[in-house]
């Protein structure tokens, strides 16, 4: 007997997607013998050059080279009985050995390895769909099926349509969805069995947007782990061959992303031939070989997922929930506190940022003046039509930035609306003129106001009146809302 090891997902190419998927032999690009001679003769740069149109339908090389492999046993099986088994995304044991045994390749190269990462604190950002399968095999079940095949397939080979049966081993009926499995790990009776060894307060955002994932991980993934793997490396406390958290995490963006096909597309996959294979076999048998990925219950399965990470990779002996549950709810306030500085953080780096374009503009180098600029962009919309500034003095503005509008500030300019001469102003508006040799300020005694009026401008003029007295936009939209667009109207302001 030949038993052949291939993937649920060796057909599942951009054709059939939200179509089915059944165990049979589907038709290949190019015939075993010929692909296996391109790859042996061709140089590897050229074959690296052809790939992509090579496998043009499939999502990568992997599951190309599983469907040509199956190509390959179909023509070549002869007489000989011979059988294909397709498991899906391998997990943990259902059962045996024992409910949840796992090994950490099998972590590493596999979706739980996100779910360990969250359960541990380590991970908070995840990429998937919520509505979408979730096909799942545990490794107990891919072993019986593999024993169960290959009994099969001699002992019933009349029996069987095909002359090399394929047996699937597992379905998109069984209705395992992302969103089901995150409720279900949700769940009281699992938050109960939170490791003690967790690093940090468990939570995780999850987004099916490629750039929203890639800001979030950044943001919750990259800035602290630089931060923290620098603390570590100063203080010379990191354990003997634990990696950094920013490896990690570089790891695990490149799993996403080699998962993605996956974890955005549906396929129909049937897996009817197991089905019958089951049926075959006496009631003792499959009680012993039990291979129906249909049974499985979802809660069992989230469960025995939880219990085998902690007791076979976390090692903690399953011991101390309770302290664990306890040390959740410290970390959730730490993680309150942490999240608040931390945003405060980002908004002084983007306020800094913003400030310094703002004092770019300000710069003391020579630039030409345009009075024709000044007059149509800046002066007449803003400030000199119906839009009293409601000021006898604002010397009181808080930070760097003081509008010194109350006394007489030379000016190199034309007037704009006017030309004021001596120490008058144009006494038919109550507002701010720019003359050939002075800024005035005609807004009279009876109206005071103190710096929250204007808060933090923050290097440029945005004149953040109070709500009654707001400037409209057009005359400062195009100057980029600062009136200092001009070099020679920085007079105006007494940075520090």
């Amino acid at each position: 007997i030949f038993n052949h090891i291939s993937t649920a997902f060796a057909h599942t190419t951009k054709s059939r997607i939200d179509n089915e998927v059944r165990e049979q032999f589907y038709p290949t690009p190019v015939l075993p013998d010929t692909f296996i001679d391109l790859v042996e003769n061709m140089e590897e740069e050229r074959l690296t050059e052809i790939t992509p149109g090579l496998i043009k339908g499939w999502p990568n090389t992997y599951t190309f080279t599983k469907a040509i492999a199956e190509e390959l046993v179909r023509t070549r099986a002869g007489e000989l009985p011979v059988c294909i088994v397709k498991p899906a995304v391998v997990l943990g044991s259902y059962t045996e050995p024992s409910p949840g045994w796992i090994d950490k390749q099998t972590v590493m190269a596999s979706p739980v390895g996100f779910l360990l990462g969250c359960g541990i604190g380590v991970m908070h950002v995840l990429y998937l769909k919520r509505d979408n399968q979730f096909v799942i095999t545990p490794v107990d079940y891919a072993n019986n099926a593999i024993l169960a095949a290959g009994w099969d397939s001699v002992q019933n080979r009349k029996a069987i349509d095909s002359e090399v049966p394929i047996y699937i081993v597992g379905t998109a009926t069984s209705n395992f969805t992302w969103d089901n499995l995150l409720n279900t790990l949700r769940t009281d009776e699992l938050v109960k069995i939170i490791t003690p060894k967790a690093l940090y307060y468990v939570c995780a955002a999850h987004t099916s947007n490629p750039i929203v994932f890639w800001l979030l991980t950044w943001l919750f993934h990259y800035i602290p782990g630089y931060f923290i793997d620098a603390i570590v490396n100063i203080l010379g406390v990191r354990p003997k061959g634990l990696p950094s958290l920013v490896s990690i995490y570089s790891k695990t963006y490149k799993l996403c992303k080699v998962y993605e096909y996956f974890l955005f597309n549906n396929w129909k996959i049937r897996d009817d031939n197991l089905v019958s294979m089951m049926d075959r076999m006496a009631p003792a048998d499959q009680a012993i070989f039990g291979c129906n990925v249909r049974e499985i219950d979802q809660r069992g399965i989230a469960l025995s997922m939880s219990v085998g990470l902690r007791r076979f990779i976390v090692q903690d002996g399953l011991k101390d929930s309770e302290y664990g549950q306890k040390k959740m709810r410290i970390l959730k306030y730490v993680h309150v506190v942490c999240v608040l500085l931390y945003s405060y953080l980002i908004y002084s780096v983007f306020r800094t940022i913003y400030s310094a374009d703002r004092a770019a503009a300000l710069s003391d180098k020579p630039e030409p003046f345009i009075l024709r600029s000044l007059y149509s962009e800046i002066i007449p919309n803003p400030l000199w039509q119906n839009h009293p500034l409601t000021s006898s003095t604002l010397s009181e503005a808080r930070g760097s930035v003081r509008l010194l509008l109350t006394k007489k500030h030379p000016c190199g300019g034309w007037a704009t609306g006017c030309r004021a001469t001596g120490s008058g102003f144009d006494s038919r508006t109550e507002q701010l003129f720019v003359s050939g040799c002075h800024v005035y300020a005609s807004l009279g005694e009876n109206h005071p106001i103190t710096s929250p009026a204007l808060g933090e401008a923050g290097g440029s003029v945005r004149l953040l009146l109070t709500k009654n007295h707001r400037v409209p936009s057009p005359g400062l939209s195009r100057s980029r809302g600062n009136l200092l667009r001009c070099p020679q109207l920085r007079i105006l302001l007494n940075i520090k």
